[in-house]
């Protein structure tokens, strides 16, 4: 009769998201805060960005604001065996 071995082994998987959410009020305190805009730039600066060709907003300027904010996702994932 032969004897079974068996070998025990855990891994610990872990995942990590982040996710930043930019109103262009944000984006306008980081840049004046930076010093690439003045301080008193938040009435007349507007945040957007164009769109390029070959999409539902193909060539459409995309306004920034409290509603629609820029979304930032970060994701890490580490394992460790046992």
């Amino acid at each position: 009769m032969s004897t079974l071995k068996l070998t025990k082994s855990i891994t610990t998987t872990t995942k990590k998201s982040i996710t930043i959410k930019l109103t262009a009020e944000d984006i306008i305190s980081l840049l004046a805060s930076d010093g690439a805009l003045p301080p008193d730039a938040y009435d007349c600066t507007e945040v957007s960005f164009d769109v390029p060709g070959g999409g539902d907003y193909s060539n459409m300027r995309l306004d920034i604001d409290r509603d629609c904010p820029v979304t930032a996702t970060y994701e890490t994932e580490s394992s460790e065996e046992s």
